[in-house]
């Protein structure tokens, strides 16, 4: 790991810690405590500029920052595993569409947003069980008067459980899909804009070894 990407992961957490603190939210209209931001971009573009590596080590810099500024530790961590579950999605991503014809990041976005929101739901599912059951079960009672207020049957614990974990898993597919693809559009333009940032990027390399090995086996 060189200093320079530890430092510019140390940047795009940062960015994510001042996304965070901007409070600029939308409430998920099923389950209202459930917010979307776009805290997530930053670390999301550290992953095409710098590498998947470097996008984990944001995401934990960024989820111990929360862990202190918040004074809390369940939200920050659900927040974190939720991001490191969408990065580890693009990640096996890159794997699989490494040495494609495709010349552009199309197929690795496609497949991570794939990948990424069925990792990321079962992630948060079982942490979401975990929490209802076992960690603070009073959130269950909360979010029972939320599923009630749908009119929506609450006859029993597992019924209740089951629609919540239902609507999570929605607004968890939704935020995959409004932190990954607007990173791409401001990636892009970032390397249109910084020439000798694009020519380091991972992206960069990645395209350039999917094209190498195109021609190889030609």
């Amino acid at each position: 790991m060189d200093t320079r990407s530890i430092a510019l992961s140390a940047v795009f957490s940062a960015l994510s810690i001042m996304l965070t603190m901007i409070n600029i939210t939308i409430p998920f209209p099923l389950l209202p405590y459930l917010k979307f931001d776009f805290s997530e971009i930053p670390v999301t573009m550290a992953f095409f500029l710098i590498g998947p590596q470097y996008a984990l080590l944001s995401t934990v810099i960024y989820w111990i920052v929360l862990t202190i500024r918040a004074g809390d530790i369940l939200g920050p961590a659900m927040k974190g595993a939720a991001v490191a579950a969408m990065i580890i999605g693009l990640w096996i991503s890159s794997k699989m569409t490494n040495g494609s014809k495709a010349k552009n990041i199309k197929s690795l976005v496609s497949t991570g947003l794939i990948i990424g929101i069925v990792l990321r739901v079962i992630v948060m599912s079982v942490f979401n069980y975990a929490v209802f059951t076992v960690i603070a079960p009073f959130w269950l009672d909360y979010a029972a008067g939320l599923v009630a207020a749908l009119g929506l049957p609450t006859t029993s614990t597992a019924q209740t459980i089951l629609w919540v974990l239902l609507m999570t898993g929605l607004y968890n597919l939704l935020h995959t899909a409004l932190s990954m693809i607007p990173s791409v559009f401001v990636t892009e333009a970032t390397l249109a804009r910084v020439p000798n940032l694009a020519s380091n990027a991972w992206i960069t390399q990645y395209r350039n070894n999917k094209q190498n090995q195109s021609g190889f086996k030609k």
